[in-house]
């Protein structure tokens, strides 16, 4: 998850180094593909972390 926010910063400050300060439809359309990977690394660790959890838990309470 960390790796991938890193990986979301670099993309996104290079992005700005080449545009600089104009408006750019590309360089919006990179920064969101990379918060994009972001958001489904997100989910991909929910869904591991649920795999391993939630069966420990029902355990518990049962």
């Amino acid at each position: 998850m960390i790796g991938s926010e890193v990986l979301n910063s670099i993309i996104e400050n290079v992005v700005d180094l080449i545009v600089g300060h104009h408006f750019d439809l590309l360089a919006k359309r990179a920064k969101d593909i990379a918060a994009g990977g972001v958001l489904m690394s997100a989910l991909f660790a929910i869904i591991i972390g649920s795999l391993i959890f939630i069966p420990r838990f029902i355990e518990l309470l049962s």
